[in-house]
C-alpha cells in the first residue's frame, strides 16, 4: 500500500449489487422503516396524519470495535463530570459571565438558575439523560501511528443535556440494519451489530425518578414543541414507559399551554390541569424561538421552582451550553 494514501475501513458488504436487486432492497427497507416507526412528520407540508420515513443508511457503517467500547466506557466518567459541572454555581457563573452580556437566551436561562440558587432548590433530585455525539478522527499524524489505518481515535463533538433524542430511532435503526443484512444473506455479520437497548434504559430512568417522587397518582409531563415532527421518537418513549409500568400516565403540553394550565400547589408540587407532576421531560426549550413571550419564560421558572423532578434541571441545561463544553 502506498504510504502517502490513507487506508479505508473495509465494508464486508459489496455495494455493487445489481440495479434491480438494489432497488428492491431499498423499497423493502423503506417499508420496514415506515411499518416499524422510523418516521417523521413532513415539514414542507405539515399534516399530523401523515408520516414519512426518517433518513437512514441502507447498510450499517463500520466503526472500530476498540474505539466503540472506549466510548462506552468513558461515558460514565463524562456523565459524572457533567453532573459536577451542573452543580458548581461559581464555575457556571464565571464561564457564562461574558456570554450572558450579549446572548439574551443564555441570559434568561441563567437568570432562572440565579433565582433558584438564591431561593434554594426545592427538588434536589435531577434526572440526566445525556447523549454524546462523537466522530472518528481521520486526520492521523504519521508520526503518531505505527501502521497506516483509516482513523486515529474518536473525538467528542458535544454532549446534549436537554431534549436528547433518538432513544427510539437509534435502536430501531439497528433492527433495520439487521433486517437488511438478513435480506442479503449476511447473517454471519449480525454478531457485529452491537446491542442497542437505549429506549428501555432511558424509560427505566423515568420510572425510577417517578418512584423517587413517591406519589403513585402523579404523572410524567413531556414538554413538547408547538409542532412535533419527530413524533415517533417521542411516542415510543411514552409507550415504553407504559409497557414497563402500566400505572404511569404521560401527558404532553407545550409551553404556551402550560402558561394557562400549570400552577404550584401548597407544597410546591407542580400541578397541570389537575394532575400532580412527578417528572418533567423537556423535548423542547433549547432554542429562543420556543419561548414566544415572557409568559413562557415565567412558566419555565415556575417549573424549576416546583417539587417535580426535572429532565433536565436548569443547571443541567446550562452545563450543556457550547461555552461550558
Amino acid at each position: 500500500m502506498n504510504e502517502d494514501k490513507q487506508a479505508t475501513m473495509k465494508l464486508p458488504i459489496p455495494l455493487d449489487l445489481p440495479k434491480e436487486e438494489l432497488e428492491e432492497l431499498i423499497d423493502k427497507a423503506k417499508d420496514w422503516a415506515l411499518i416499524h416507526g422510523i418516521c417523521l412528520r413532513p415539514k414542507k407540508v405539515f399534516d399530523r396524519d401523515i408520516l414519512q420515513f426518517a433518513p437512514f443508511t441502507l447498510f450499517p457503517s463500520p466503526f472500530p470495535r476498540e474505539e466503540f467500547y472506549n466510548a462506552c466506557d468513558i461515558q460514565i466518567i463524562l456523565n459524572v463530570l457533567i453532573h459536577r459541572v451542573a452543580h458548581d454555581y461559581d464555575f457556571l457563573k464565571n464561564t457564562l459571565g461574558e456570554i450572558i452580556k450579549v446572548d439574551d437566551f443564555t441570559k434568561n436561562l441563567f437568570n432562572i438558575y440565579k433565582i433558584i440558587h438564591k431561593e434554594g432548590v426545592t427538588q434536589k433530585i435531577s434526572l440526566g439523560i445525556l447523549r454524546s455525539d462523537l466522530m472518528l478522527d481521520t486526520s492521523c499524524p504519521k508520526k503518531n501511528i505505527k501502521m497506516l489505518k483509516s482513523y486515529c481515535c474518536w473525538k467528542q463533538v458535544e454532549i446534549n443535556t436537554i431534549a436528547s433524542g433518538f432513544g427510539w430511532l437509534g435502536p430501531a435503526s439497528t433492527q433495520l440494519h439487521k433486517f437488511v443484512l438478513q435480506e442479503l444473506g449476511y447473517t454471519t455479520e449480525l454478531k457485529n451489530l452491537p446491542e442497542n437497548n437505549a429506549l428501555q434504559a432511558l424509560c427505566s430512568s423515568f420510572i425510577e425518578a417517578w418512584n423517587l417522587y413517591g406519589d403513585p397518582q402523579a404523572v410524567i409531563l413531556f414538554v413538547i414543541e408547538d409542532t412535533t415532527y419527530n413524533i415517533c421518537d417521542q411516542r415510543f418513549h411514552e409507550y415504553e414507559i407504559r409497557k414497563q409500568n402500566s400505572d404511569i400516565k404521560v401527558i404532553r403540553r407545550n409551553f404556551t399551554q402550560l402558561v394557562t394550565t400549570a400552577k404550584l400547589g401548597p407544597n410546591m408540587e407542580l400541578v397541570v390541569s389537575s394532575h400532580v407532576v412527578a417528572v418533567v421531560y423537556y423535548r423542547c426549550g433549547y432554542e429562543p424561538g420556543q419561548y414566544h413571550t415572557q409568559k413562557e419564560w415565567d412558566v419555565r421558572l415556575l417549573i424549576e421552582r416546583s417539587l417535580a423532578i426535572k429532565c433536565p434541571s436548569i443547571q443541567y441545561h446550562l452545563a450543556g451550553t457550547k461555552k461550558v463544553q
